[in-house]
């Protein structure tokens, strides 16, 4: 008996294929819902405190934690506009490398939407990690919290500029100075 040979194209082939990773993809997202949920109920029945604090109805300025690298102001702004109107985003960064230190504050124009965004978003999952959301109390809110560190004038940049050159100074006379310690002639010729 001879078999006959299913009739298709590459471009069937691949949209089958599409369909089964598709199917694959939507039971992990599933998976990981429920698992989150569990992990509610546990909370709930383990008697523990809600993670969602509102402790001042009035505040329209909320805490996000454990955001993911790579998730910057620009998309804050566009992700939580969808919730409402965004006044303010601050992510704190790290003065020595620039990259973020894993949290923000984000300011909201009304306070319903503040606190509805900090319940949506405690728990959720962003790039397989678990975000950490409350709405900070008026009393704890100041204004540092949304300024940015002020830029270094001219004469702090050059002064700056000299400690780096002295350094590099220094370590070029002590590497001539271990070549002669070692026998070698080689010359290195220190900036001015």
């Amino acid at each position: 008996m001879v078999e006959k040979k299913k009739k298709g194209t590459v471009a069937a082939v691949v949209k089958s294929a599409k369909k089964a990773r598709g199917k694959k993809s939507e039971a992990l997202v599933v998976q990981k819902e429920e698992k989150a949920a569990l992990e509610v109920k546990n909370v709930k029945k383990s008697g523990g405190k809600k993670s969602v604090k509102v402790n001042d109805e009035d505040s329209t300025i909320i805490y996000l934690g454990h955001i993911p690298s790579g998730f910057f102001e620009p998309d804050m702004q566009k992700f939580f506009s969808q919730f409402g109107t965004v006044k303010k985003v601050k992510l704190f960064r790290s003065a020595k490398t620039g990259g973020s230190k894993g949290f923000a504050f984000i300011e909201f124009m009304d306070s319903d939407i503040a606190r509805f965004v900090a319940e949506a978003m405690d728990g959720y999952f962003l790039s397989e990690r678990r975000l950490v959301s409350h709405v900070i109390p008026k009393s704890k809110v100041h204004d540092g919290m949304f300024k940015y560190a002020p830029k270094k004038s001219a004469e702090e940049d050059v002064e700056d500029k000299d400690i780096n050159m002295d350094r590099f100074r220094t370590s070029l006379r002590n590497k001539q100075k271990r070549l002669k310690d070692l026998g070698i002639d080689f010359n290195i010729e220190i900036p001015c």
